[in-house]
């Protein structure tokens, strides 16, 4: 799946249509408190990590496996033209299996190298 494919499927627009009180409690909490929790879709760790830097797609054992890459710094311009970057604290790589989030890496990969 390419980026612009995933924004227009992820967008606010697409969001609002969701009715966020059918979610299970434990992802209402953790969306509340910007935290991933395995079995996510995709849909709800959007709401929390917004659009990935990167999304790779691959097939394995049959499913389907997109690989997002979450920005991890909310880079801003100091008064002095200087960039800074407060780390956010995502996991460098959610692994998504079926529409599921299944696995959240926490270290850097050879992937992500200058992400």
């Amino acid at each position: 799946m390419t980026l612009s494919r995933l924004s227009i499927r992820l967008s606010p627009k697409f969001r609002y249509k969701t009715n966020i009180r059918k979610w299970p409690a434990e992802v209402r909490q953790a969306i509340g408190e910007r935290k991933l929790i395995a079995g996510m879709t995709e849909e709800q760790a959007f709401s929390v990590v917004d659009a990935p830097v990167k999304v790779t797609t691959a097939e394995e054992n049959g499913a389907k496996a997109d690989a997002w890459f979450p920005r991890q710094n909310k880079g801003f311009v100091t008064a002095w033209g200087q960039t800074e970057g407060i780390p956010t604290g995502f996991p460098v790589r959610l692994l998504f299996m079926d529409g599921k989030l299944q696995m959240m890496e926490r270290t850097p990969g050879p992937d992500t190298k200058g992400n």
